[in-house]
């Protein structure tokens, strides 16, 4: 069986973890269809390929809520970078400063701390 809420994915049977890489590509696909249309300013997205469950709040990590580029990025952009583009643009208002990300952004690689997002946990 796979560990429990607090362990390391890596040590799921194959065919569990196989199940979990499907998912995570059927839901970055899913997310895709549905926000990256650039004629659609009306959606954004921020969408780490990570497992963590709450990214948002403080049971994940003691740094969940307070140290975003360290912990819940895709590259340099956070999630208010992401939602500043979105909404800016959505409204037609002047951006803040910062880095010019994308109003749309899905990380596009299977979960795995090692090869795509190492800010990620390797537990659920």
């Amino acid at each position: 069986t796979c560990p429990t809420y607090g362990h390391n994915v890596s040590e799921c049977p194959p065919e569990v973890l196989a199940g979990v890489l499907s998912y995570g590509a059927t839901m970055r696909s899913l997310l895709e269809s549905a926000t990256m249309d650039p004629a659609r300013k009306d959606r954004g997205i921020f969408a780490p390929s990570c497992i963590a469950h709450c990214q948002t709040v403080a049971n994940e990590h003691p740094a969940a809520l307070w140290a975003w580029p360290s912990r819940w990025s895709i590259g340099e952009y956070t999630p208010r970078d992401v939602f500043n583009r979105w909404y800016t643009t959505f409204w037609g208002l002047p951006s803040a400063p910062g880095p010019a990300a994308p109003a749309a952004l899905v990380q596009e690689c299977n979960f795995s701390s090692a090869h795509c997002n190492p800010k990620c946990p390797l537990y659920t």
